[in-house]
């Protein structure tokens, strides 16, 4: 891996390693891990993550970083997410996708030094700027949502907060 040059780029896949498939791709049942994960059940989603990504020995860094083979990482995500989706037949497998997939993504900002909490609300904050003047949505003659007159991109934001806390 190495170090995020410049503007902060959110790829956070990693689909290499000890835990290579996630748990949203994996079709066995595996036994419940010895761990102090029991203990945590007060912790923060964060933190429980964290716990994790240290029980399965991934890595966590401090400061962002991304792998050289970052595009490979994402294909084989997009693959493996297209496969699953078509399985999904009730509710519950939906429910199931949808959660492995936001714990899978937060345990890869935890791997590339990211702190995704942060960066979530910059980016929660700049779609709320694409509301219209009135506070409400603007939408297109074919129903298409518009950006609004205070709208602004949220990576210089997420550069910015990147700076800020020492992370480039």
């Amino acid at each position: 891996m190495k170090p995020v040059p410049g503007a902060a780029k959110s790829h956070a896949l990693n689909l290499g390693g000890p835990a290579s498939r996630p748990a949203m791709i994996r079709k066995q049942s595996l036994p419940a891990p010895t761990s102090p994960i029991p203990q945590a059940m007060n912790k923060s989603f964060a933190e429980r993550i964290a716990l994790m990504n240290a029980m399965y020995k991934l890595p966590a860094h401090a400061a962002p970083t991304i792998p050289d083979d970052v595009a490979s990482r994402l294909k084989k995500f997009k693959a493996t997410l297209a496969d699953e989706v078509d399985e999904i037949d009730e509710i519950v497998a939906l429910a199931d996708l949808l959660g492995d997939v936001i714990v899978y993504c937060r345990s890869e900002a935890l791997k590339y030094g990211l702190p995704l909490e942060a960066v979530l609300d910059l980016i929660m904050d700049s779609n709320e700027s694409k509301l219209g003047a009135d506070g409400n949505p603007i939408y297109d003659a074919n129903g298409k949502f518009l950006k609004g007159p205070n709208y602004w991109k949220p990576e210089p934001k997420i550069k910015e907060l990147l700076q800020s806390s020492g992370k480039l």
